[in-house]
Parts: C-alpha cells; structure tokens; sequence
C-alpha cells in the first residue's frame, strides 16, 4: 500500500502547470457516479456488460458501454478482450480558439462517439505470506486503442482486496485500486490520466452486489498552442453488480 501511495505521489508531481491558454486548475469538483454491471461466469470463462456515467470537472459528463470477456488461463492468470463505446471524452485536441480573440474553450463532445478496443492480462494472486488467506493482489494490465484518436495506449492496474466471509460464502470486500494511463506514442514519463479508488462491496443475495467507492482522478494534457494543463476530480461511485454463476 505504501509503494501504490508514492508511486502515485511521485507521477501526480510530474502534471504540468496551466498557463493563461489553458483551462484553469482547482482542487477539482466532486461528483456522483453511478454504474451497473452484469456478470456470468464459470471456472474458467467471465462475460461483463457495463454501464457507466462518470461526471468530471469542466462539466465534463462520460457515458460508457463496455462489453468483456476473459478467459481464465491458469489458477492465477486471465487474459481478456474488451470493447466500449464512450461518449463525453475530452483530449488534446479539443482546446480550441473560440474567435480570433484569442480566447480558448472545450469543444462540445457530449454527443461524440468513441471506441475503444482492449486486449488485457490479468495476475491474482492470494497473499498468504504477506497479510493472510483473505487478502488477495492483483495487477491488470491493458493495451487501449482509441479509434478517434487512431492512438495506443497502456493501462496498468494494480490492486489489493480484502475479502471476508460468513459460513463460507463472500459477504463483503474492501479494496484500494491504483491505474496510470498513458499514450504508447510518448514517452512512459507522461500520463496521460492517473487514477485511484477505494471501497467495499457487500453481498446482499448471491446474485446481487452493491459497491461504494470514492476515487481521485487527474487527467493531463499537452494542447497544440503549447500550453500544458491537469484537471482533478473527486468522484464518488455506487455500482450495482448483477452476478450469474455456473452458466
């Protein structure tokens, strides 16, 4: 867990400073995230279709279907496909010149669609030598690629969760998620979008699940007049897990 804070501390560090043609920078806007997900999985196959709507700071509001599937191949190790429809995404090259005044602005992307494909490999693993039986790591890592932007990008994730149990079923978790995202035609140095998150999920039937969490997002970019400029959200979620097992 310390390692996941520095890691973090170090790379928010390196987010440039706005200038005056870029968007202004405060300590970021909280908001509400809601999202549902459905999942049917067996000993080695997990199918997920997601929902989700994601407020950020400069009213930018993100609506996201996702479609997965993953496949398990070995006891600790799945690799998995992806594909997601968003709309709402702010880039680079959305900062524009209003008029002739000099005077810059987010272009509208509310009814803009993009996709993005993901191929992803993911490690669990229970860590018995380190905290115990009921905590288990993870790292997940995905290569993106976003059709709007023609572009490559690389997300890790790494994760802890802590999983307790009543008579031998799952009744709740707690877990702390951290993923730095960045464009593969840069260098590794430059994020384009660093995020962490934590919560608890509780069982309330077999079939459903009800998670909160709270996550802290800073996205960064470099715009075409030269300006560079982060942005910081603080979003707090509530996500509705609708499992099938055995399917």
């Amino acid at each position: 867990m310390i390692l996941f804070i520095i890691f973090f501390s170090f790379f928010s560090s390196s987010f440039s400073v706005a200038d005056t043609h870029a968007p202004s920078e405060d300590d970021g806007d909280l908001t509400l995230s809601p999202s549902i997900r459905v999942i049917g999985q067996n000993s080695s196959h997990t199918f997920l279709a997601s929902y989700e709507n994601l407020n950020l700071s400069n009213n930018q509001e993100v609506n996201s279907i996702g479609l997965t599937y993953r496949y398990r191949l070995a006891s600790h190790s799945k690799i998995g496909f992806q594909l997601q429809q968003k709309s709402g995404l702010l880039h680079d090259r959305d900062w524009i010149e209003e008029d002739k005044s000099g005077k810059f602005v987010w272009r509208e992307t509310h009814d803009r669609t993009e996709y993005i494909t993901s191929i992803e490999y993911q490690y669990r693993s229970v860590l018995a030598g380190l905290l115990g039986d009921s905590w288990i790591g993870e790292i997940r890592s995905s290569i993106d690629y976003n059709t709007h932007l023609s572009s490559l990008f690389f997300r890790p994730r790494f994760g802890i969760t802590y999983f307790s149990f009543i008579k031998g079923k799952p009744a709740f978790n707690l877990f702390f998620r951290f993923t730095p995202y960045m464009r593969l035609s840069e260098s590794l140095g430059s994020l384009y979008e660093i995020s962490s998150y934590t919560g608890g999920a509780y069982n309330i039937t077999d079939m459903f699940q009800i998670s909160l969490n709270y996550q802290f997002i800073n996205q960064s970019w470099k715009f075409s007049n030269g300006a560079n400029s982060s942005q910081k959200t603080h979003v707090f979620g509530i996500n509705l897990n609708i499992l099938f097992t055995d399917i």
